[in-house]
C-alpha cells in the first residue's frame, strides 16, 4: 500500500473524530450555559406529578337509618428501601407496631429513609407523649411470638426487593396504629376505601355493586353514582431521583370531598320478610323464579323489592352480569286476569258500563269449564258462570265475560286508556335497563286481540309496571313513578328530601277508584272470590289474581304446562296503605294458579310485616318521623371508627344514645358508623355501626 495513501486515511479519520467531538462539547458547553434554566425546568416537570386523592363514598341506607352499604377506610402499607427493612431491628420495630400498636425501643428505626413520612410529622404528633412509656415495654409470652412471627413474614417479603414494596393491601388498621407507622419514618401508609355491605346479600340486586374501578354498575349503586362517588382531590407530589423513592415534597391542592348518603323508602325489615316468603314460595311451588314488590301505594314509595333464587353471597361470584341482573326491574310477562282491573278501569272510566251491567257467561250448573265462541275464538272460563253482573264477573274473573265487555271499547280508545295508565312504557324508576312491557298499537291488533288483552293476554308487563298502575287506579288516581330513594344526605348531616314523582294526575274520575277498590275487596272477602288464600287475620285484604300461560320465544302460540302465577293486593282494602305484589314463574302444574300460591305467598307476607312492623298501625317508629315531630337535635354523633366494642359502646352511652347492633366479639373494632362523627342528633336517638368481620392488625 503506498505510504502516502495511509497517511491522508489517516488524517480524514482524525479530522473527523475531532470534529464529531468538538461537536459534542460545543453542545455540552452549550447546555451547561445557555440551556441551564431550560434543562432545570424539564427536570424539575419530570420529578413532580399531581396525583388523584379518591373521595370516601357515600352510605347507603335504609328509611330507619339502618345501613345498606358503606364505605370502610383501609391501609396500604409499604416500604421503599426494601434494603434497610430487612434488617432485623427495623424488622422487629415495625412488627411490634403492627402486632400491638406500640412503638418499640425507638422513635424512628435506624437507617430508615427520609422519605415520604417526613411530610406526617405533624399527624404523628399525637404519639410523642407515649413514647417514653413504649420505650423498652417489656411484651408479654404470646405478644413476643407474634412480633417474631411477623418479623420473619417481613424479612421473607423484602428478600430479594429492591424497589418500594406492599407489606400489606386494604389492611384494618386502627387511628393508633396508622399514627405509629407514620411515626417509624420510610414507609408508605395509603389511605383505600373497600365497600362493605353489612347485610351481605339482602338486597343484593336492588343495591347493585362497585365495580373494581370505584364505579357503580348496577342498581342503586349506578342510578346515584353522582351523588355516592363525590368529587375527587389532587396532591402534588415531587420525588427525589433515588431508585424506589418516595416523595420528598407532597403537598394537598384539593381536597375530596366526601360522596353523599343515600336514604332509600326500603325497609330492611320488609325485605327481610319478602325474600324469606319468597324463597319459601319458590320451594313449594316447584317454581323457576318467584318476585315481589311492597309498596306504599299513596306515594309509590317501594318498601322492599326481590327475586328468588336470590345472591347467597355477594363473596362467592361478585361480577357474574347473570346473577346480578334484576328480574323485578328487567323482565316482564303476560299477567293473564290480573289485568282485569286496568279493563274495568278503562270502561269505567268512559262510562260504557258500571258494575251492574249483566252480561251472560254461557255457564250452565254442574258444568266444570264453560267456553264461549267470540268471533270465531274460543275463550274458556275454568269457574263457570250463567247472566252475572260484571262486578260478579270480576269477582270470580270470568273471561268469557270480560272478553264480551272489552267488545264496547273502540280498539283506539281501550289502547290510549292502557298507555294512560302506564302500560307498555318505562315506569320512570330511573333503574337501567327498565323492561317497558310490550303493548302492541291497534294497527296490528288482530281480530282476537282486544278481547285477549282485556283478560292480559298478547300484553307483557313488568311488575313495578302492574304496581304502580295498581296504586293510581286503587288510590287517587295519580300515576307515580315508583320510589327508590327518599332523601340524600350531606357530610354535615344536612337532609335532601327527593318528592314522589308524578307522572300523570286524574287518569280516572274520582268516582272509579271507589268502585275498584271494592271491588277487589270481593275478590279477597267474598268466599266465593278467586282470592280467598290471600285474607290476613285483622285486615281487610283487597286484590286480583291472575294466572297465564307462557308465550313461546319463537311467538307461534304458548307452550304446554308452563304458567305465570300472580296475585296484586292492597291493604286495608278500602284505603290502602300497602301494596304487595307477588309473581310466580313456571310454577309445578298442580300450583298454577295465582289465587294459590301467590296469594297464599301475599298472605304471609302480609302478616309478617302486621306483626313485626308498625307500618300498618296508626303513627310509625322511624326515626326520621319522630325527628319531623319535633325532637330537636341535642349531641354530636361520636366519631367511632377504629375503636373497639367496649370504648365505642361507652362513647355512644356518653351522648345519650343506642347502639343498634351489638358487637359479634369483645375484640371487634368499628369499622364503619351511621351517621357519620359530627352529626347532630336527638338525644336518645339510635346509632348503627358496622364491625370488623375479620380480625384487625
Amino acid at each position: 500500500m503506498n505510504p502516502r495513501y495511509a497517511r491522508v486515511r489517516f488524517l480524514v479519520f482524525a479530522t473527523v473524530i475531532l470534529v464529531a467531538m468538538g461537536a459534542i462539547f460545543t453542545r455540552l458547553a452549550w447546555i451547561q450555559l445557555a440551556g441551564h434554566e431550560r434543562a432545570r425546568r424539564q427536570v424539575v416537570r419530570m420529578s413532580v406529578n399531581i396525583a388523584e386523592l379518591h373521595p370516601r363514598r357515600g352510605a347507603i341506607l335504609d328509611r330507619l337509618g339502618y345501613p345498606l352499604a358503606v364505605t370502610e377506610e383501609r391501609f396500604d402499607v409499604g416500604v421503599s428501601r426494601p434494603d434497610v427493612w430487612r434488617e432485623p431491628e427495623n424488622a422487629r420495630r415495625l412488627a411490634a407496631v403492627l402486632v400491638t400498636d406500640a412503638l418499640a425501643d425507638s422513635t424512628r428505626s435506624k437507617g430508615a429513609p427520609q422519605g415520604p413520612c417526613d411530610c406526617w410529622k405533624e399527624k404523628s404528633s399525637s404519639v410523642e407523649g407515649d413514647r417514653e412509656d413504649d420505650t423498652g415495654r417489656e411484651w408479654s409470652g404470646e405478644e413476643e411470638r407474634r412480633i417474631e412471627e411477623m418479623s420473619r413474614r417481613i424479612r421473607q417479603l423484602l428478600r430479594d426487593r429492591h424497589s418500594h414494596t406492599y407489606l400489606e393491601r386494604a389492611a384494618i388498621l386502627s387511628p393508633r396504629k396508622v399514627e405509629c407507622l407514620h411515626a417509624l419514618g420510610g414507609l408508605s401508609v395509603d389511605p383505600v376505601f373497600v365497600r362493605n355491605y353489612p347485610m351481605d346479600q339482602v338486597a343484593a340486586r336492588l343495591l347493585g355493586r362497585v365495580n373494581r374501578s370505584g364505579k357503580g354498575d348496577a342498581g342503586i349503586e349506578q342510578l346515584c353514582e353522582r351523588e355516592l362517588a363525590g368529587q375527587a382531590g389532587r396532591v402534588l407530589n415531587r420525588y427525589d431521583g433515588k431508585k424506589g423513592g418516595g416523595p420528598i415534597i407532597s403537598r394537598v391542592l384539593q381536597q375530596p370531598r366526601q360522596g353523599m348518603d343515600v336514604v332509600l323508602t326500603l325497609d330492611h325489615r320488609v325485605q327481610m320478610i319478602l325474600e324469606e316468603e319468597l324463597e319459601a314460595t319458590l320451594q313449594e311451588a316447584e317454581a323457576q323464579g318467584v318476585l315481589g314488590v311492597v309498596m306504599d301505594p299513596r306515594d309509590g314509595s317501594v318498601l322492599a323489592v326481590a327475586s328468588a333464587p336470590g345472591i347467597p353471597t355477594r363473596s362467592d361470584r361478585p361480577y357474574l352480569t347473570r346473577e346480578w341482573r334484576d328480574p323485578v326491574v328487567l323482565d316482564a310477562f303476560e299477567p293473564g286476569s290480573s289485568f282485569k282491573l286496568f279493563t274495568a278501569a278503562s270502561l269505567f272510566r268512559r262510562g260504557l258500563c258500571d258494575t251492574t251491567e249483566v252480561f251472560d257467561g254461557e255457564g250452565h250448573p254442574g258444568q266444570y269449564r264453560s267456553s264461549a265462541d267470540l268471533g270465531g275464538f274460543v275463550f274458556h272460563d275454568v269457574h263457570p258462570v250463567g247472566r252475572v253482573s260484571l262486578h260478579t264477573a270480576f269477582v270470580v274473573s270470568s273471561n268469557i265475560i270480560f272478553g264480551k265487555a272489552a267488545s264496547l271499547l273502540e280498539p283506539e280508545e281501550f289502547h290510549a286508556d292502557l298507555r294512560l295508565f302506564g302500560l307498555g312504557m318505562p315506569t320512570g324508576c330511573g333503574l337501567a335497563g327498565e323492561n317497558p312491557g310490550i303493548l302492541r298499537d291497534p294497527q296490528s291488533w288482530s281480530s282476537r286481540s282486544q278481547a285477549t288483552i282485556a283478560i292480559g293476554q298478547e300484553v307483557s308487563v313488568s311488575l313495578l309496571q302492574m304496581a304502580a298502575g295498581y296504586s293510581a287506579l286503587l288510590t287517587d288516581g295519580t300515576l307515580r313513578a315508583p320510589r327508590f330513594v327518599a332523601a340524600r344526605r350531606d357530610a354535615q348531616g344536612r337532609e335532601y328530601p327527593v318528592p314522589p314523582r308524578v307522572i300523570r294526575e286524574n287518569i280516572v274520575p274520582p268516582h272509579v277508584p271507589p268502585i275498584l277498590r271494592a271491588l277487589c275487596r270481593d275478590v279477597v272477602q267474598q268466599d266465593w272470590g278467586s282470592g280467598r288464600a290471600a285474607r290476613v287475620e285483622g285486615l281487610e285484604v283487597g286484590g286480583k289474581t291472575g294466572t297465564a300461560q307462557v308465550a313461546r320465544t319463537d311467538g307461534r302460540g304458548y307452550e304446554k304446562d308452563a304458567y305465570t302465577a300472580n296475585f296484586i293486593g292492597v291493604v286495608p282494602a278500602l284505603s290502602p296503605q300497602l301494596l304487595v305484589g307477588i309473581v310466580v314463574r313456571r310454577p309445578s302444574v298442580q300450583r298454577r294458579w295465582g289465587g294459590d300460591t301467590a296469594a297464599r305467598c301475599f298472605s304471609r307476607v302480609v302478616s309478617k310485616i302486621l306483626s313485626g312492623t308498625r307500618l300498618l298501625e296508626p303513627g310509625t317508629s322511624d326515626a326520621a318521623a319522630s325527628m319531623a315531630a319535633g325532637r330537636i337535635a341535642q349531641v354530636e354523633a361520636p366519631r367511632l371508627v377504629g375503636l373497639r366494642a367496649d370504648e365505642a359502646q361507652r362513647r355512644i352511652a356518653e351522648r345519650g344514645c343506642r347502639l343498634a347492633n351489638e358487637a359479634p366479639t369483645a375484640s371487634a373494632r368499628v369499622v364503619g358508623q351511621v351517621p357519620a362523627a359530627g352529626v347532630q342528633l336527638a338525644r336518645g336517638a339510635t346509632v348503627h355501626v358496622v364491625w370488623s368481620r375479620e380480625a384487625l392488625r
